[in-house]
C-alpha cells in the first residue's frame, strides 16, 4: 500500500505552497528524532504527495516530479543565549518595519494570520546583534492527539526566524532549500516561548541560518541549521 502525505492549504508559505519548515517537519515524521530534510521543489497543498521508503531515508513525490528526501542526521548546533522578554519585545516592534508583503499569509510569520490559525512570529533584531527573536505562545488549536503541539508546527516556528536573519529589511526573497531540525522536548499550548534565529555564513546564492526555540525557563526545546536559496527578487 502507498504511503501518502498531505500538506493542508493552511500551511501555506510562498502563495500556492506549502510552509517549508510545515512541510519539512511532516517529511521528518516519517524518520523520527533529528533529521535532514532537502526540498527540491515547492510542496503542493491539500494534494497527496507519495512517500517512498529508501534505505537511508524517504523520498517524496508529486508524479514524477521529486519534492523532497529526508534522511536521519547526527545533530549539533551550538545557540546562543535566551535573550532578555524586555529586548523581545523591541525586536518585535523592529520585525513590523520589515518589508514582508509577499509574506503576508504566511503560516510562520505572516500578519494577516488570525491568531490560532498562523504562528504569528514576529521575529525582529535584537539590539545591534545578529540574532533576531520573537515571543510565541502555541495555541491550543494546534494541540495532537498526545496533548502536546505536534513536532511538524515546532519545525514551522524553527523555520522563517533564520531567513529572517539573513535578510532582516531588505526585501530580499529567499526560499527554504534544506532544514536540519532536532526538537528537545515536547511542548504544551499556552507555553511562552522565545524562538531566535542567527545567520550563519553565505556561499553563492546560498545562505545559512540556525535558529532555537526557548521556553520561559530559558531551556531549548528544539534547534535547527537551515540552507536558503537567494531566487534573485525582492518583494
Amino acid at each position: 500500500m502507498k504511503e501518502t502525505v498531505t500538506i493542508p492549504a493552511q500551511f501555506n508559505g510562498p502563495p500556492g505552497s506549502g510552509n517549508g519548515g510545515y512541510s519539512a517537519g511532516a517529511f521528518a515524521d516519517f524518520i523520527g528524532g533529528p533529521t535532514e530534510v532537502t526540498l527540491r521543489n515547492p510542496p503542493p497543498l491539500d494534494h497527496p504527495m507519495e512517500v517512498v521508503r529508501r534505505e537511508n531515508g524517504i523520498v517524496v513525490q508529486d508524479g514524477e516530479t521529486l519534492i523532497g528526501e529526508a534522511r536521519s542526521a547526527i545533530f549539533e548546533l551550538d545557540v546562543p543565549d535566551c535573550p532578555e522578554p524586555e529586548a523581545v519585545r523591541a525586536a518585535e516592534i523592529r520585525f513590523d518595519e520589515f518589508k514582508k508583503d509577499d509574506f503576508h499569509q504566511c503560516f510562520v510569520c505572516g500578519a494577516g494570520r488570525a491568531v490560532g490559525d498562523g504562528l504569528r512570529l514576529r521575529t525582529g533584531p535584537i539590539n545591534d546583534s545578529e540574532v533576531v527573536a520573537g515571543e510565541w505562545v502555541p495555541h491550543r488549536s494546534f494541540v495532537g492527539s498526545d496533548g502536546f503541539i505536534p513536532k511538524r508546527i515546532l519545525w514551522s516556528a524553527l523555520d522563517c526566524p533564520g531567513v529572517w536573519s539573513i535578510i532582516r529589511d531588505t526585501g530580499v526573497i529567499m526560499y527554504l532549500g534544506r532544514l536540519t531540525a532536532s526538537v528537545d522536548e515536547d511542548l504544551t499550548a499556552d507555553t511562552t516561548c522565545t524562538v531566535i534565529g542567527w545567520p550563519m555564513g553565505r556561499e553563492g546564492r546560498k545562505a545559512f541560518a540556525g535558529t532555537a526555540i526557548y521556553d520561559s525557563d530559558g531551556r531549548v526545546r528544539g534547534r535547527a541549521k537551515s540552507v536558503w536559496i537567494d531566487i534573485g527578487k525582492q518583494a
